[in-house]
C-alpha cells in the first residue's frame, strides 16, 4: 500500500521542466519570458532547461526575425 501512496504523491509533484513542457504544449510558440513567468523562475534558468529539452529532442526552437534588433526564439 505504501508504494501506491508514494506513486500518488509523486504524480502531484511537478518539476520545473514538467511545468515548462506543459506550458509549451498548452501555448506553442512560447518565448523564454513567457516560460519564465509560468514557472516562476528567471529567464536564465529557463534557457538552461530549454537547452536540455532541445538536446533530448522533446521540443523544437524556431528563430523569429524582426525588422530591427536581434531575432528571438520561440519553442514548440
Amino acid at each position: 500500500m505504501g508504494n501506491h501512496v508514494d506513486y500518488l504523491n509523486n504524480r502531484k509533484k511537478r518539476t520545473t521542466r514538467d511545468i515548462i513542457l506543459h506550458t509549451i504544449k498548452q501555448s506553442p510558440q512560447s518565448t523564454v519570458e513567457e516560460l519564465a513567468e509560468a514557472a516562476d523562475i528567471s529567464p536564465v534558468t529557463v534557457r538552461h532547461h530549454l537547452n536540455a529539452l532541445l538536446a533530448d529532442g522533446h521540443i523544437e526552437a524556431s528563430s523569429i526575425r524582426r525588422k530591427v534588433g536581434r531575432p528571438y526564439y520561440v519553442y514548440s
